[in-house]
């Protein structure tokens, strides 16, 4: 059934939607409210151009707007007709602003969509935000995949040094864990989870 009506929905336009992409642009919240609450608009359909609109929103830095949307029942991570969703097209244009308020409202930095997020930037050769997306949680275990094999083999070395400096760091996060408890004689306090992963590292 779900399948049905997303069938039936692709076919269905956004009213107003000129009107909306622009006030989107502009970072017009009030206005856009205005048209939300007076007219019959779902804010869930993709554009003509296949793009949600808090793709749009993402697009253009306008954390407000992707708040206001969320609120409103949007699907932070739906994707739009070319495989792409607010949180990708964010990363392709280095709006940091809009990948915290994405991740902050449950967007999913480790999911698939055209791309892995990470590996979008890893293709770009941006080193900030390769740098950006470790620090906030982009697994690098999808980095041994077959299919990124020849990504790997042709990174630049600084890019390589970002990411092994990132999983070194990683690794030794139990220790400093560890360490610090011993400072404050609070040893007791490590879970059975914990001591499993230092272990596993010894």
């Amino acid at each position: 059934m779900q399948k049905l009506i997303n069938f039936i929905r692709q076919f269905r336009t956004i009213p107003f939607e000129e009107d909306l992409i622009s006030l989107i642009e502009s970072g017009d919240l009030n206005k856009i409210k205005l048209l939300f609450e007076t007219k019959s608009i779902d804010p869930t359909l993709l554009t003509k151009q296949g793009v949600t609109l808090m793709t749009y929103a993402a697009h253009y830095n306008k954390t407000d707007i992707i708040k206001y949307l969320h609120s409103l029942g949007c699907d932070i991570n739906q994707t739009g007709k070319n495989g792409d969703n607010p949180l990708t097209r964010a990363c392709f244009y280095n709006q940091y602003d809009s990948i915290l308020t994405l991740i902050s409202l449950g967007a999913d930095l480790n999911a698939k969509y055209d791309e892995y997020p990470l590996i979008q930037s890893l293709y770009r050769k941006n080193e900030d935000l390769i740098q950006f997306l470790l620090d906030h949680g982009a697994d690098t275990s999808i980095l041994i995949k077959d299919e990124y094999k020849e990504l790997m083999q042709n990174l630049s070395p600084r890019i390589k040094f970002i990411i092994r400096r990132h999983e070194r760091f990683k690794k030794r996060v139990p220790f400093l864990y560890l360490c610090r408890l011993k400072k404050l004689k609070n040893i007791t306090k490590l879970s059975e989870n914990l001591l499993k992963e230092v272990v596993k590292l010894l």
